[in-house]
């Protein structure tokens, strides 16, 4: 299992899990480019994330979920 922090904080929070060949992304707290952006980073694009996780409403876990 692989831990990727996309981002951490009171700005926004994103997290990429891998595992097993599947990619989960937990929250998406930060803007739609923000995380393509940290996922190009690690590798990854949009296209490869199997799943998205939201752990709880607040705007900083949810920003872009309407866009993903």
């Amino acid at each position: 299992m692989r831990l990727l922090s996309i981002a951490s904080g009171s700005g926004g929070n994103s997290m990429l899990v891998q595992m097993d060949g599947i990619n989960i992304l937990i929250d998406a707290g930060i803007s739609g480019k923000r995380i393509e952006s940290g996922l190009n980073n690690t590798g990854q694009t949009l296209g490869d994330v199997d799943a998205l996780l939201i752990t709880h409403e607040h705007s900083d876990h949810i920003r872009a979920l309407g866009v993903l």
